[in-house]
């Protein structure tokens, strides 16, 4: 994988390639006066379609559910 390191001012100045280059399958680290402070990495498509998937569930539901079951659904989004 492909990393690049860029200071704050310079990502906001060239955020849409550096978003491009996300895409491409590289990391991004953001630094402020040398320190990491940020990382952008592709998302994983996987998990966030189970956490939007686990978060329907619990607006559908929430008032027939109990706090263990919607602890259950949070985990399950997280380990798929």
């Amino acid at each position: 994988m492909k990393t690049i390191s860029v200071g704050a001012f310079e990502a906001k100045t060239h955020f849409s390639q550096l978003l491009t280059e996300v895409e491409k399958g590289a990391e991004v680290r953001i630094t402020r006066h040398g320190k990491p402070v940020a990382i952008m990495r592709r998302e994983d498509g996987a998990r966030v379609d189970a956490a939007r998937d686990a978060l329907a569930r619990l607006a559908v539901n929430r008032t027939d559910m109990t706090r263990e079951e919607i602890s259950s659904l949070i985990e399950s989004g997280r380990e798929r």
